[in-house]
């Protein structure tokens, strides 16, 4: 800090810095400081300053960033899906995949239900019955028959 309070003692200029440090109970706090010169009238310069804590603004904009990469890889499950199904000839789930991919969706249950059919395919019954009951989490289905 005092590196900083000499540049603007040096330039008469205000400045802006953003840094974190840890807090006391351990955990990362993100400061906006303000730094500003001040002149006490009889030629005596000092470094006047404003520190805002913006720990939440940094929380929320990384929450954001987290919720949009997992919207982007949800997109991306969806077009590849229906970029597959389209390969194999079978343009209902094609369009459906696409179509999921289209809205923006949220496609995990639909990629659990998938995984339980190509489980199932592959002979892998308890893996096959894992991605079920997470599809019928995702659709809200009490009962083991989805009912």
């Amino acid at each position: 800090m005092a590196e900083n309070d000499q540049g603007v003692l040096a330039t008469g200029r205000p400045r802006q810095l953003y840094t974190s440090l840890p807090g006391p109970d351990g955990k990362v706090q993100h400061w906006w400081i303000l730094q500003f010169p001040v002149d006490d009238g009889s030629g005596q310069k000092f470094v006047g300053g404003l520190a805002l804590d913006i720990s939440e603004q940094k929380r929320a904009e990384e929450a954001l960033r987290t919720a949009h990469a997992l919207w982007n890889t949800e997109q991306t499950f969806c077009y590849a899906r229906g970029l597959i199904a389209l390969h194999d000839g079978d343009a209902r789930k094609a369009e459906h995949w696409l179509r999921l991919a289209a809205e923006g969706r949220d496609a995990r249950h639909e990629a659990h239900g998938a995984l339980a059919q190509l489980y199932r395919r592959q002979g892998r019954h308890a893996e096959a019955d894992a991605a079920l009951k997470q599809y019928r989490k995702h659709l809200g289905w009490a009962n083991p028959e989805g009912r």
